[in-house]
């Protein structure tokens, strides 16, 4: 035995609900087998993004990634408005 406190453990099961509940989805995912569509890079973004320790981490981390996305298609779509090196 510890003996430590473990204080109020209904804030704590409530703050962790999204996350089993992302990881759940996950692993239902993993288990269909590696995909590359668009919404399996948004489920995957979504559940790196809950790992964050704060919203502004997760915040941050989506505008970071959805950034590069944005980059990389206008690359694609439009390579005459931008420029060669840009979108990495």
């Amino acid at each position: 035995e510890l003996d430590a406190p473990l204080g109020d453990l209904s804030k704590l099961v409530r703050s962790r609900a999204p996350r089993l509940w992302a990881a759940a989805c996950l692993r239902r995912s993993h288990q269909r087998g590696p995909r590359t569509t668009p919404q399996a890079t948004a489920e995957r973004l979504a559940f790196q993004a809950l790992l964050a320790p704060s919203v502004l981490a997760s915040a941050r981390f989506l505008g970071h990634h959805v950034g590069r996305i944005a980059k990389r298609r206008l690359q694609e779509r439009a390579p005459e408005w931008t420029p060669a090196g840009w979108a990495g």
